[in-house]
């Protein structure tokens, strides 16, 4: 299973165009690109987040625990929430700004697989915390967008820039909008 996570995460990462071509031409009846793909890697991230309560030597080990579950619940918590809400921001603005129909499915599946840059930053940057420079790549996700504005959505190329610059912001600002709705309605979790 996970030889298959890493298989298609390097070419989400590596060959978004060819990538999102196998995308649109196979599908996705079964939504393995939620159990087989971004759960996983949305596991990880909050396993990473989790684990990375133990570096700081200046707490008891019952306090770093308590903060790595508050992170845990936080992270997974805010990925989780954050693609529902992207998916279904991103179907109702497709519909209204570019005329497409409506399907939640796809919008779905845009937002699994662009928000892979965001997971992978947060892995790494949450277990090596000197490699903060790596957030700068979450940038990435505006590549990917692009990619699948041609190859799996088959956008107008006038639109395209909007298409990418849309769904872009949606998937970085969502999660980060359901975490902050989560520290304000569950205190404890800050």
């Amino acid at each position: 299973m996970y030889r298959q996570l890493f298989r298609r995460l390097w070419q989400v990462l590596r060959f978004p165009a060819p990538f999102w071509a196998s995308v649109a031409e196979v599908g996705d009846d079964k939504k393995t690109y939620q159990t087989e793909y971004f759960y996983p890697l949305a596991g990880m991230a909050a396993l990473a987040a989790f684990i990375s309560a133990f570096f700081d030597g200046d707490l008891t080990f019952k306090q770093q625990l308590s903060e790595g579950i508050q992170l845990f619940i936080l992270s997974f918590g805010s990925i989780l929430l954050g693609l529902f809400l992207a998916a279904w921001v991103l179907d109702k603005l497709f519909v209204r700004l570019f005329g497409l129909l409506s399907d939640y499915k796809k919008a779905e599946i845009l937002v699994v697989y662009t928000l892979t840059p965001v997971l992978v930053v947060s892995i790494l940057t949450r277990l090596f915390s000197e490699l903060w420079f790596l957030k700068a790549l979450f940038l990435y996700v505006f590549v990917i967008a692009w990619e699948a504005a041609t190859h799996f959505y088959a956008v107008h190329p006038k639109q395209q820039g909007y298409f990418t610059l849309y769904c872009g912001a949606v998937v970085l600002l969502a999660p980060l909008l359901v975490e902050f709705v989560l520290l304000r309605l569950l205190p404890g979790l800050n």
